[in-house]
């Protein structure tokens, strides 16, 4: 057997090694819940009601925005004019 074989099939048996990937594992049982659209006033109270939401929704913009950035665009003008609005808001 070659080596790329041996390789393959250590892989093979590692992902089904300790008890995964088998019907007992719970993980490959899952399936995708039905899906539904929130309308924006479910959004608005679903947010307002839970922390956990809010830190979905908070924590990635903030990481996103603390060290600021730049916005470059073909429209110099207009590129000036949202960063001087967004400084403006002062958050």
């Amino acid at each position: 057997m070659k080596t790329i074989d041996q390789a393959k099939q250590y892989k093979e048996d590692f992902m089904q090694g300790n008890g995964k990937a088998n019907q007992k594992d719970k993980l490959t049982r899952q399936i995708a819940g039905v899906g539904r659209k929130l309308s924006h006033d479910e959004i608005t109270n679903l947010y307002g009601d839970s922390r956990i939401v809010q830190n979905i929704i908070d924590i990635p913009a903030e990481d996103m925005t603390r060290n600021w950035f730049t916005l470059k665009m073909k429209d110099e003008e207009l590129a000036r004019n949202i960063m001087s609005k967004l400084a403006d808001l002062s958050i």
